[in-house]
């Protein structure tokens, strides 16, 4: 009995090790072209930061989409800092928007 509860710890510790996801970056040769340009919806609340369409990746179609500009509430003692594609050693990597403490 000893053994085999020894073995499931091992097994489930194992399966626990090599699960993380680790993110990695994505390099394209090419940057995609921006979608169209659509107008600003009328803010939805006081207070709110309209954040600006930008791209992401999508670990599921492993591709770049497009995500919809958005208002959002902002996050305290924080501005958005918008996405952007540097230039990296083959290609492009887009680095994703973020909240960043204010200046």
């Amino acid at each position: 009995m000893k053994k085999i509860i020894l073995f499931m710890i091992a097994l489930l510790s194992n399966i626990l090790i090599n699960t993380v996801t680790v993110d990695a970056q994505v390099i394209v040769k090419i940057r995609p072209e921006t979608p169209r340009v659509v107008a600003r919806p009328a803010m939805r609340g006081r207070g709110m930061v309209w954040i600006e369409p930008e791209w992401y990746w999508n670990k599921h179609q492993r591709a770049y989409a497009w995500r919809e500009g958005r208002w959002m509430k902002p996050r305290h003692h924080a501005e958005w800092v918008p996405g952007h594609w540097i230039e990296a050693h083959e290609g492009y990597n887009w680095t994703p928007g973020y909240w960043g403490r204010r200046r």
